[in-house]
């Protein structure tokens, strides 16, 4: 899609006013074409709460041993059947506008869910993402199949990359900062996207287990954002893009897809350096939200953590600190 395009688009994603018409085919075509080529079912909401809740009531509808005009809907263990897929559409109502399953599977580990737009997105932490028809792309991957919880390190970091990797391929520069924001390269590297990681866990100690959903929004067509957020869009970028919403659904989805399904296979460590490369927080000073851990970035551990270095006070030596989750704010200006 075009700059002027976008700028169209971008004034009249009021989901009120919105021909969704205008994209069926489109949305036939593109949805039909992902849940083919990866085995994976499609469902796209006109509005929903959030992706992530949706993903999260599918995986509760799989887990129930019900039945459906006397058929067994449930499925094989981490997997959807069509007549599951059928009866969530049936139970969500006018909401959901468009879903595909593969013809060649009786059966799927894996569900795409879209929405033009969310009342009550949310990012880390609980915090509010706004994506009340304002252009962005909003969408989750949900996965039945359970994993255990030590095959999944990484993942936030992993999905980062691809969605990097394929923004860049629109011709931007961007990085990343830990553990899941995908920010322009340049300096005040605003925010393009952002990554979510929820899982249902099951089992304990050694044995737990975890069924997992990626949940991503992508800035694509807003012109402006609050000034407490430093955002950017694909239009603002002034991307020259020559596809629809639907296709742009597609490119995402699938570059997506095959990341997850080769993290699954190798592990963080397989792309471990490849993020460390792109890494906006590389050899910077970061602070974190507790006071006595702060340091020099100086890499990321095989299950994802953020390596930082400082000073033993005191003893002449240097310690490092592995974070596995909460809030650092890096100073860009000071590289150690």
């Amino acid at each position: 899609m075009m700059k002027s395009a976008g700028k169209e688009l971008s004034k009249s994603l009021d989901i009120m006013s919105l021909e969704i018409n205008n994209w069926s085919d489109s949305f036939n075509k593109i949805i039909s074409k992902l849940s083919s080529a990866n085995k994976t079912a499609v469902i796209v909401y006109e509005s929903c709460s959030s992706t992530m809740d949706a993903g999260k009531n599918l995986l509760k509808s799989s887990s129930h041993n019900e039945s459906f005009r006397g058929e067994s809907f449930r499925g094989s263990e981490g997997c959807f059947t069509r007549l599951l897929i059928n009866e969530f559409v049936i139970q969500e109502g006018k909401s959901i506008i468009y879903w595909s399953f593969p013809d060649d599977v009786s059966e799927v580990s894996t569900v795409w869910i879209f929405s033009l737009s969310q009342t009550s997105g949310r990012g880390r932490n609980n915090r509010v993402w706004k994506s009340n028809s304002d252009g962005g792309m909003y969408f989750s991957l949900v996965d039945s199949r359970k994993h255990h919880v030590s095959r999944l390190s990484g993942l936030s970091l992993s999905v980062g990359l691809s969605v990097s990797d394929v923004c860049n391929s629109f011709g931007l520069e961007t990085g990343l900062k830990w553990p899941n924001d995908v920010l322009m390269k340049a300096y005040p590297h605003k925010k393009i996207s952002g990554i979510l990681i929820e899982t249902l866990l099951s089992g304990e100690g050694m044995e737990t287990f975890a069924k997992t959903i990626i949940g991503v929004g992508i800035n694509l067509f807003q012109e402006s954002f609050p000034a407490e957020i430093p955002g950017t869009s694909l239009f603002i970028e002034k991307v020259d893009i020559s596809k629809s919403y639907p296709e742009l659904c597609f490119t995402f989805a699938s570059g997506i897809h095959e990341n997850y399904n080769h993290f699954l296979a190798n592990g963080f460590e397989s792309v471990r350096y490849l993020w460390w490369e792109r890494s906006l927080v590389k050899n910077s000073f970061v602070t974190t939200d507790h006071p006595d851990i702060y340091g020099q970035a100086i890499g990321i551990s095989e299950d994802g953590a953020l390596l930082l270095e400082s000073e033993l006070v005191g003893h002449g030596s240097r310690q490092v600190h592995k974070i596995y989750a909460g809030e650092i704010m890096c100073n860009y200006d000071f590289m150690c």
